[in-house]
């Protein structure tokens, strides 16, 4: 039994159904909810949806064998203290059966700064809020362990998010490839029309391509996401 917490609309359930028996997919919006009921409907009684709260989950003590987080924590109103992440980690430290697997990703600023071509285009001051949104590494260790997780293991993938999509050196001029990134949603609307006419103006040179592949060049030996596995 594996939760998907913060599940959105199943993207990532989708991917992991194959490898479980049983599936719990918690998500607080209902309209995402609602896709990913869709998108799994094929699955039947292998997958069990809850509308419910990363920080209050709908789940009873020990639970389920596995968790996961996937891209969500740093969407939690958080400050400075970290204390609703803390909040979150406890609540999958309480539904996790013991000897369980928490599995979650997260960005380091170093990420942020040189793992994305496209975040280049985007004004610092949108680098800097994204960034305050992630925890440093050692404070998300030391959550962790202050609520009862045991070893903690950290890996880089060498994998892009988005597979061949993210090199799609003209994808900012579409509004449904920005959709897959909220950091988008940081630029003001006077920003982005920049954005996009420098792109289009590159675009129209013949350069856009060298540039998004020099632009990405810093991506390499960095990553784009650590994996964090923690021991219940």
């Amino acid at each position: 039994e594996i939760l998907d917490a913060g599940c959105g609309t199943g993207q990532f359930s989708e991917v992991l159904l194959p490898y479980v028996r049983s599936l719990q997919c918690v998500e607080l919006n209902p309209g995402m909810l609602d896709v990913a009921r869709g998108k799994l409907l094929g699955a039947g009684a292998a997958v069990t949806f809850h509308q419910g709260d990363l920080l209050e989950l709908p789940l009873a003590d020990n639970s389920v064998d596995g968790a996961c987080i996937n891209q969500v924590l740093h969407h939690l109103p958080d400050d400075d203290s970290w204390s609703l992440m803390r909040r979150a980690f406890q609540e999958i430290r309480r539904v996790l059966r013991p000897g369980g697997t928490f599995v979650f990703n997260t960005c380091t600023n170093e990420q942020l700064a040189k793992g994305y071509w496209y975040f280049k285009l985007l004004p610092e001051r949108t680098l800097k809020a994204m960034g305050a949104r992630y925890a440093p590494l050692d404070v998300v260790n030391a959550q962790l362990a202050a609520v009862g997780f045991g070893e903690i293991e950290h890996h880089v993938p060498d994998q892009v998010i988005f597979g061949d999509n993210y090199l799609r050196s003209d994808g900012p001029l579409d509004s449904d490839w920005r959709r897959a990134d909220s950091t988008w949603t940081h630029a003001t609307p006077a920003e982005l029309d920049t954005i996009l006419q420098r792109v289009r103006d590159m675009q129209a040179a013949g350069t856009l391509q060298a540039w998004m592949h020099a632009a990405d060049a810093s991506r390499r030996g960095v990553g784009q996401v650590t994996l964090v596995a923690a021991q219940g």
